[in-house]
Parts: C-alpha cells; sequence; structure tokens
C-alpha cells in the first residue's frame, strides 16, 4: 500500500520530473557521438530518476539532501558521482549508499561555510 506523501517529497518530485524532462532536452539536442560520450551520466541520471520517482519509502534524509542541491539535481549528483570513483547507482541499494555519499559532501559543504 502506497504511504501519504509530504509536502517535501512532492515538491522533490516535481523537481525531478521538470529536470529529467529538461536533461532529456539537453541531451536529445545533442548529436549522436556526444550523446554517445555522455552514456554514463545518461545511466546515473536514470537510474536515480527511478528510484526517485518509483520508491515508495523515500528516507526524509534523501529527500532532504536532494532538494538542498543548488542547481540542476542531475549535474550536481553526477559531478559527486565522478568525484567519488568507487560509487555504483545499479541497484537502489547502491543509489542509497551514494545518497550517504552526498549528505556526507554537503555536511562538508556546510562545515567550510560556517
Amino acid at each position: 500500500m502506497r504511504k501519504l506523501r509530504s509536502d517535501k517529497e512532492i515538491e522533490l518530485r516535481k523537481r525531478i520530473e521538470y529536470e529529467h524532462a529538461y536533461f532529456k532536452y539537453r541531451i536529445l539536442s545533442k548529436g549522436r557521438s556526444e550523446i554517445y560520450d555522455a552514456c554514463n551520466q545518461i545511466r546515473v541520471t536514470e537510474c536515480v530518476y527511478e528510484y526517485v520517482i518509483y520508491n515508495d519509502n523515500l528516507k526524509m534524509k534523501y529527500i532532504d539532501a536532494l532538494l538542498r542541491c543548488d542547481g540542476n539535481i542531475f549535474d550536481e549528483l553526477y559531478g559527486m558521482y565522478l568525484q567519488n570513483e568507487f560509487t555504483e547507482v545499479g541497484t537502489w541499494k547502491d543509489i542509497e549508499e551514494f545518497l550517504n555519499v552526498v549528505i556526507s559532501e554537503q555536511g562538508k559543504i556546510v562545515e567550510v561555510e560556517n
């Protein structure tokens, strides 16, 4: 049974849908070789998108972390993905581990700003 969604989760899902549509537009506007070169970014984006959209038990800490992304969520996540060479996003468990890395990185940024 699907649980009721919080306002934050609804906000995140709307933002993810919008940014996913924009990502697809940007990618499909490129030439074939550029699309091929972006295949890893496409894979990361699609895995995170599916995790957020289809997960009926999305933890609040992940919702908060994704909403804290300043610019485009997918661009920011992909940048963090590239910085952490042992990160994987093939399963939902992998994505949760990746999001824990994101939370940790965001905490470091907050500490530096203070």
